[in-house]
C-alpha cells in the first residue's frame, strides 16, 4: 500500500513541477512554481505528522 502511495506521489510531484514550470515559462521565481513547491512542503509536513502520530 505504501509503495503505491510513494510511486503515485512521486508521479504527481513530477507532473506538477513540469506543468508549473511550463506555465511559468521556465521562471523558478514565478508565483505558480513557488506555490507548487509550498504545496509539496505542506504535504510532506502532513505526512510526517501522520507518521509521528502512528508510531508514538
Amino acid at each position: 500500500m505504501m509503495v503505491v502511495f510513494a510511486v503515485g506521489w512521486l508521479a504527481l510531484m513530477i507532473f506538477g513541477y513540469v506543468g508549473a514550470l511550463k506555465m511559468a515559462k521556465g521562471d523558478f521565481a514565478h508565483p505558480l512554481f513557488k506555490s507548487q513547491v509550498m504545496l509539496h512542503v505542506v504535504a510532506v509536513g502532513l505526512l510526517v505528522a501522520v507518521m509521528i502520530r502512528a508510531f508514538p
